[in-house]
């Protein structure tokens, strides 16, 4: 065979095979049934028909551009899991734990969902969003939430059995544990007002001026510290439901407790503080001033309470049992008032330094004696011309003998009745 025949049968069958190809592009526009890579830019004019897998582009860094319309939905799936973006909806398949969820638009050109929206990373939303189901912000304690523009519903906190609502012009904050519901609302003066109990946990500054309506509760301890810095302008009362007690700006009025009449502090135009009625101190009491006390004083409440005195009593002390008898010490003196059958009696100290007695002395079963040296007894005479005598009870009771001295020094004795 020639070298001329042999490219003759070449030349035969390259044009035969073009022949089927062109019939193949003639009769069916479109179709490829084998993988066919492009590697130049290739125009298309008519339909475009692919049966097999299709790879657009060969680098994340490629572009695809779609001039017309995709009329048929856009399927994106890893063989098991399929999203699907149609001319109306975005249907996400499941990811994970994720449920398959549903973008669409409404009537009214919003964009809704099906489930829930969860979103990862900072987004800004420039127009209205509307959210029909439950709505997370944050996924931390940590998060940051901010809003820029009004809320202009009620803001709902609830747990799904108390509900607390914040509203443009109050805050309802419903029963937590054993608390009630209680509401915040601002006055006609631009005032905060609470309906129910104000618990404040923690320190709390208070710069402006508060009215509380109900009962109010400073610190949960007797070692908690409350601090007034400024002026209680109005009395201040302390009371159990029963009693109450008072503190003004210039009196103090005590309420009965237990068995103790109601009683009150004030000061008087000297700047001396009196109190009205029977003052009883309980404990140790020091009092470093001058005190003035107009009415009954009771010092210790048992025989073995001690009274010490350290500074000098200048009036008179006077004792007595409210009657008539008073028995009184004064600066250089001792008055004793009668009792019983005894009269009253002086007893002073004379400018030699004896204690002298106004009148009789009497004494029960008693010894006078000088145990340190010599005792010297001194009765002086009367004017009778007898010297002083000394009366002694007989012992059978039937009188007394009187025992004296006459003016020559002679011993007298004499019955007599006893005095």
């Amino acid at each position: 065979m020639s070298n001329q025949w042999r490219l003759r049968t070449v030349r035969s069958r390259f044009l035969g095979l073009c022949l089927v190809f062109a019939m193949a592009v003639t009769l069916a526009p479109g179709l490829a049934s084998a993988t066919t890579t492009v590697g130049e830019n290739t125009s298309v004019g008519g339909t475009f028909a692919v049966d097999g897998n299709v790879t657009l582009g060969n680098a994340n860094t490629d572009s695809v551009t779609m001039t017309a319309y995709v009329v048929s939905p856009l399927r994106v799936a890893d063989g098991t899991n399929t999203s699907t973006l149609a001319n109306t909806t975005l249907l996400l398949g499941q990811a994970d734990s994720f449920a398959q969820g549903k973008f669409y638009v409404n009537a009214s050109g919003n964009v809704n969902t099906s489930g829930t929206l969860a979103v990862v990373g900072a987004s800004t939303l420039t127009g209205a969003l509307t959210a029909n189901g439950n709505v997370t912000l944050g996924d931390a304690v940590s998060d940051l939430i901010t809003v820029n523009g009004y809320v202009v519903s009620p803001l709902r906190v609830a747990d799904g059995t108390n509900t607390s609502t914040l509203a443009n012009t109050s805050l309802v904050i419903a029963q937590a544990d054993s608390f009630n519901q209680g509401k915040f609302s601002v006055s006609s003066a631009g005032n905060i007002m609470s309906s129910g109990t104000l618990g404040v946990v923690g320190a709390s500054t208070l710069l402006g001026a508060v009215t509380t309506y109900g009962s109010v509760t400073l610190g949960d301890a007797i070692s908690d510290l409350i601090t007034v810095n400024g002026y209680v302008v109005s009395p201040l009362n302390v009371a159990n439901g029963t009693n109450t007690s008072t503190l003004s700006n210039t009196t103090l009025l005590v309420a009965k407790a237990d068995d103790f009449n109601q009683g009150k502090f004030y000061v008087n135009a000297s700047g001396n503080i009196n109190t009205s009625g029977t003052l009883a101190v309980a404990g140790n009491t020091t009092l470093t001033g001058e005190l003035s006390i107009l009415g009954d004083i009771t010092l210790g409440n048992a025989g073995t309470d001690s009274i010490d005195v350290n500074g000098y009593v200048v009036t008179s002390l006077r004792v007595g049992d409210g009657t008539s008898a008073t028995s009184t010490l004064g600066q250089s003196s001792l008055i004793v008032a009668q009792t019983e059958a005894s009269n009253l009696g002086r007893f002073y100290v004379g400018s030699s330094g004896n204690v002298n007695a106004s009148g009789t002395v009497q004494m029960a079963t008693s010894t006078v004696m000088n145990v340190t040296g010599t005792s010297t007894f001194y009765a002086k005479a009367d004017a009778a011309g007898y010297g002083g005598s000394l009366i002694l009870e007989k012992a059978n009771g039937s009188g007394c003998i009187e025992l004296s001295f006459n003016q020559v020094g002679n011993t007298v004795t004499s019955s007599i009745t006893c005095p």
